[in-house]
């Protein structure tokens, strides 16, 4: 965790001339992988996953879409073992804070907010009769707070502290 945190703040504190921050009509697509997962607690089959796409509909704000996946298996023995699987999906917003905030030109830092529904669902391989198994679903939403920093005219790395698939996510951005 001190190793992630110390590569962000490196990452925001680099200068490279080049210009990252959002503006109106830039497309961007993140992907990214969980670093604290905020579901379950068995060993991961898949690490969190999760992809976010965003339009700038002002130089500062932009709109877009969020979805992730993530699975675990929990064994327990020689019965069998439960398959967790969850799904979260929904409309984000971001508001750019590098003309406010007067960051250089390769960071964009932003914060934002997430509305989206969650599936989860449960499956058990085992021996004998089934234990409860079940789905569940709900709306939620959440905030979120990260930066990204440009490599490339096309290419970013991204960090982002929010509650979604995992609380800390780490990644590329495309600029498309």
């Amino acid at each position: 965790m001190k190793n992630a945190i110390l590569i962000f703040a490196l990452l925001l504190s680099t200068h490279v001339m080049l210009n990252a921050q959002h503006a109106q009509g830039d497309f961007n697509l993140n992907l990214g992988v969980g670093l604290l997962p905020t579901f379950g607690n068995g060993s991961a089959v898949l690490p969190p996953v999760g992809a976010s796409g965003e339009y700038g509909i002002q130089d500062d704000l932009s709109i877009g879409g969020y979805i992730a996946y993530s699975t675990y298996k929990e064994n327990f023995q020689t019965l069998g073992k439960f398959r967790y699987s969850y799904i979260i999906i929904g409309p984000r917003a971001s508001y750019h804070l590098g003309n406010v905030l007067k960051t250089p030109k390769e960071v964009d830092p932003y914060v934002g907010a997430f509305l989206g529904y969650t599936i989860g669902s449960t499956k058990w391989d085992g021996a004998g009769t089934i234990p409860a198994t079940s789905s569940i679903g709900g709306l939620g939403w959440s905030g979120h707070v990260g930066a990204r920093f440009q490599v490339s005219d096309n290419l970013r790395l991204f960090g982002e502290l929010g509650y979604g698939i995992a609380i800390l996510q780490a990644g590329i951005s495309l600029k498309i």
